[in-house]
């Protein structure tokens, strides 16, 4: 049995937690918990990213520095919530809204608990070339899945390590224009002020902001007055769009579970018509993910003029003035970056090809990602929502007609398929409840039995929602996501939504080998380089990149000559492949279960 290194909570780790969860005391003292709730999530987030990001700035990122910012915020916040509170005694919540949420985070906890402490289902290895899968049973994997997940634990331990902002590229050794450095940058100030190893803790980050996105849907449903039940299902029906290797989503945390965190932060203050904090919302949203830019900005503009109509003497008001100039200055400053000297590699950002190359794009039919009745009943919500909510309306509109023009071009607009489809599902699933509860309203109107009949309905996916808890990671609607050539018709199957591409045995042979380079597998070579501080020649593309699988294709077609003249030039100090070599200056060192074989150079003698 494969055995990792278990997480240890210390006393400093407890010190940071507390200190970051401590302004939630203040909960127990105001009447409107969910609208107070929402904002300590703004706050705290908003407020962490930016003293992160000031100490990376200045380069004074230490751990004594974050913890006196902490204490210092704290201490303001308890003197000026002593001073502002309206209500002196403590205020219990509601014990009906405080049973469904607490059910709510009990289902959704041990639900995405199976992901990575209790995992049954397919996986992938490092060495699956082609999509061969492995069934595993109670697997216990505490490390990140995605690619980008893996470059983020590695920038977030160079940020730490280099107590600088996260604009240096550890593969190539070289400054890069980091365009999620405020994800980064935020993730690496939590994890300084937690005391918690990025390598062994992502995981457990993971599995909190997702599980707040799914506590936010479900305030953002019961600030619209739906009923605890159809808020709870609703909410709960996010668990269950599909997740792959070719589509992150609830299993993940990259920049735009931040970005979609403050989009659905952005749609709850709306609901409160608090225009100040909406439009700090859709900014911080395309700050921590900026191809959210035409999402933040399409939802600000409705919003905005919604609010505050046009007339005559529009400009009067200062409220409006300093909106209006915010959300100029919001877009100058996007339309400013553009410009400057990384404009070539801003415009690749923005007019991209497709990761699988020219005229492939994936089977991303709607079906097999996003629950049947979340979509039919998203599609009844559609009329209402067009009337009642613009914002949410014509994001998801948007979202659409990204999803529709992906799913038969390769070409791409700022934003990837994977991050579209992640985004209009869970928009789909905030509508589905608006075409649900005009469902119930219909027939209730019809017959009075039919209110007995929809109880027992939700009651039922209720059940269905508890009893399929340690099958939840069994499902296979991500194997229908093929990636398919448009010219050829040639399919390529996708590989697990799980895998182990980082293995306890990897740990043991590397843990005294230290800033070496190392040639190996694409996927091995990214796991490597965030979990044992080796350099590898060659990585899985992601946000970072280095190396070219055809130079791995090279090395190991040559013979002995041409190897040891590569080793050379490249000044390759270990080999790490799933082929026998036999060369006079190229010793095997020791071999894994895995069939991976240590190899050591002559040039690291």
């Amino acid at each position: 049995m494969i055995r990792y290194k278990m997480i240890g909570i210390n006393l400093d780790s407890l010190l940071g937690i507390f200190l970051f969860f401590f302004p939630f005391f203040s909960l127990f003292f105001v009447p409107e918990k969910k609208k107070y709730f929402l904002f300590l999530v703004f706050l705290l987030i908003s407020f962490y990213s930016f003293f992160s990001f000031f100490l990376q700035f200045f380069k004074i990122f230490y751990r004594s520095h974050l913890l006196f910012f902490a204490i210092l915020f704290n201490l303001f916040f308890f003197i000026f919530f002593l001073k502002k509170r309206k209500e002196k005694r403590i205020i219990l919540p509601d014990l009906k809204e405080f049973f469904f949420f607490s059910l709510l985070i009990f289902i959704s906890f041990f639900t995405l608990y199976q992901v990575h402490w209790n995992y049954t289902g397919k996986i992938n290895l490092a060495t699956d070339f082609s999509p061969v899968y492995h069934e595993v049973k109670n697997m216990k994997y505490p490390y990140p899945y995605f690619s980008d997940e893996w470059f983020a634990v590695l920038l977030i331990k160079e940020s730490i390590k280099n107590h600088s902002l996260p604009l240096w590229d550890p593969l190539n050794q070289t400054p890069f224009l980091n365009f999620e450095l405020l994800f980064h940058s935020f993730l690496s100030g939590l994890f300084l002020l937690f005391n918690f190893s990025p390598l062994n803790c992502y995981v457990i980050f993971s599995l909190f902001f997702n599980l707040l996105i799914i506590l936010i849907i479900y305030l953002f449903f019961r600030i619209n007055n739906f009923s605890f039940f159809s808020s709870l299902l609703f909410s709960l029906f996010t668990l269950y769009l599909t997740c792959g290797a070719n589509l992150p989503g609830i299993w993940h945390l990259i920049p735009i579970h931040l970005g979609i965190i403050f989009f659905l932060l952005a749609l709850c203050f709306s609901s409160f018509q608090d225009s100040f904090k909406a439009f700090l919302s859709f900014i911080f949203a395309f700050l921590f993910y900026p191809p959210l830019f035409i999402f933040s900005f399409l939802g600000g503009i409705i919003f905005f003029f919604k609010k505050f109509p046009l007339k005559k003497d529009w400009f009067s008001s200062k409220k409006r003035f300093l909106l209006f100039t915010i959300f100029l200055l919001f877009v100058f400053i996007f339309l400013f970056f553009l410009f400057l000297k990384w404009q070539k590699i801003i415009l690749s950002k923005t007019f991209f090809e497709s990761s699988y190359g020219p005229h492939w794009t994936p089977n991303i039919n709607p079906f097999y990602i996003i629950p049947f009745p979340v979509i039919v009943f998203a599609l009844l919500g559609l009329p209402y929502i067009f009337r009642k909510n613009k914002i949410l309306f014509f994001s998801f509109l948007l979202g659409g007609l990204f999803w529709f023009f992906y799913s038969f071009s390769s070409k791409r607009f700022i934003i990837d398929y994977e991050r579209v489809v992640f985004l209009s599902s869970l928009l789909s699933v905030l509508i589905s409840i608006f075409g649900w509860q005009k469902t119930k309203d219909f027939f209730e109107r019809i017959k009075k039995e039919a209110k007995k009949i929809f109880f027992f309905g939700e009651l039922i996916f209720l059940c269905f929602f508890i009893v399929f808890i340690p099958f939840y990671t069994q499902r296979e609607d991500w194997q229908k996501i093929t990636v398919l050539n448009l010219i050829s018709k040639e399919e390529i199957l996708p590989k697990a939504p799980a895998n182990q591409y980082l293995s306890a045995n990897d740990l043991i042979i590397f843990q005294n080998i230290k800033g070496k380079k190392i040639l190996t597998l694409p996927w091995k070579g990214t796991v490597l380089a965030a979990a044992t501080e080796n350099i590898p020649l060659l990585v899985k593309e992601g946000m970072m990149a280095k190396g070219t699988p055809n130079f791995l294709k090279d090395f190991l077609e040559s013979d002995c000559n041409i190897k040891e003249k590569m080793i050379k030039q490249l000044k390759i100090d270990y080999l790490y492949l799933n082929q026998e070599i036999s060369c006079k200056n190229i010793k095997k060192i020791k071999e894994t279960k895995e069939g991976l074989i240590l190899y050591q150079t002559l040039k690291s003698k």
